[in-house]
């Protein structure tokens, strides 16, 4: 009897084991571990460990590009006359940038520019012709005169798109560039074509000065860009020429 008694208590407690965690049998307290059902995970979805997500707007990116610009005339006696379609900048080079977030940006370039001023009286300028010819050759005899200098650059720029890369199609949307540029000459010269065919080339380290430097804004979409630099350094050292070539220019650069 006293067996049969201990197997009912037994099953008993089993029954309800599921119902409640202590089951009391008169001053006796039997403590019954409840069974839960286990949250099964998928595993296509694993929890998350707490690890900082990735910022996606953070990356460097690395590019060419080539672009040509032409020179806004600038009028009055500080100023050589230039032809404005025939006096142009062409330029090739490449730039490395990297994005700190979805708006901002900073950047650096190296370039190579050929600058052409087609120009029309210079040489007709004494204190231009003493300098860089040495004489003062007779107007009427000049067919074509060409300053031409070749450059190597190097810039430093910020970007600042204008709408945020989560609300744009792409990472290259409208964006502006503020930037500034320095130039070495490592060729220069002043080219005079005359009637007949005898033309000369004058080069003059002391006429013409080597370092440039020039602020520049870039506005640009997708692949296409606008920049317009305004050069605010002399081509011409000012103890031998007091004149200057024209200082803004607008072009387009491709990407």
């Amino acid at each position: 009897m006293k067996h049969l008694l201990i197997i009912f208590c037994f099953v008993f407690v089993s029954g309800i084991a599921f119902s409640q965690s202590v089951v009391r049998i008169g001053t006796m307290e039997i403590s019954v571990k409840q069974n839960k059902e286990q949250e099964i995970i998928p595993q296509n979805d694993p929890p998350s460990q707490g690890k900082p997500k990735k910022n996606h707007y953070r990356y460097s990116t690395t590019s060419g590009f080539i672009g040509i610009s032409f020179m806004a005339l600038d009028r009055g006696d500080e100023y050589f006359d230039i032809w404005g379609g025939n006096s142009y900048h062409f330029t090739f080079g490449g730039m490395h940038r990297f994005s700190f977030n979805e708006i901002f940006s900073l950047g650096t370039s190296l370039q190579f520019t050929n600058y052409n001023y087609r120009l029309r009286n210079a040489a007709s300028d004494e204190e231009f012709a003493n300098e860089v010819i040495g004489f003062l050759p007779d107007a009427d005899n000049i067919r074509k005169q060409v300053y031409r200098s070749r450059n190597l650059a190097a810039s430093i720029f910020t970007r600042f798109y204008v709408v945020p890369a989560k609300y744009r199609s792409n990472s290259s949307g409208l964006y502006f560039d503020l930037g500034i540029q320095g130039d070495f000459a490592f060729s220069k010269f002043y080219k005079v074509k005359p009637s007949v065919n005898n033309k000369k080339k004058y080069r003059d380290g002391y006429a013409f000065n080597p370092f440039n430097a020039s602020p520049f804004v870039r506005v640009g979409w997708k692949k296409i860009a606008i920049i317009g630099h305004y050069r605010i350094t002399d081509i011409f050292n000012n103890d031998a020429i007091s004149k200057e070539l024209p200082r803004l220019s607008i072009g387009i650069q491709f990407m």
